[in-house]
């Protein structure tokens, strides 16, 4: 597992490399995702190494937080994706949702 460099592995603290990176990797290895765009561990593992050197604050990102972070911004997704869907209500990605 990765460590911050004092042993402790805390709350997660991500910059905006790092999540491009992580979606970027994932997308690459969308193959090995499952029907609901989930990953087993090893792919969660291999992405938190491969965002490790876009790391500036926090504790080294480990498999488990890479998979959680996920969940979120799939998460958000599907709730942006549910909105746009929805007759009369409106999404752009530069505006949002305009409310």
């Amino acid at each position: 597992m990765l460590q911050d460099q004092a042993g402790d592995v805390g709350k997660a603290q991500w910059n905006n490399i790092e999540i491009a990176k992580l979606v970027d990797y994932l997308y690459e290895h969308c193959a090995q995702g499952g029907d609901t765009g989930n990953f087993r561990d090893t792919v969660y593992n291999s992405a938190a190494e491969y965002i490790w050197p876009f790391h500036t604050m926090g504790p080294i990102k480990t498999g488990k937080m890479v998979k959680n972070k996920w969940t979120l911004i799939k998460g958000i997704y599907n709730m942006i994706e549910t909105w746009h869907s929805q007759s009369g209500y409106h999404w752009n990605n530069e505006y949002s949702a305009n409310v």
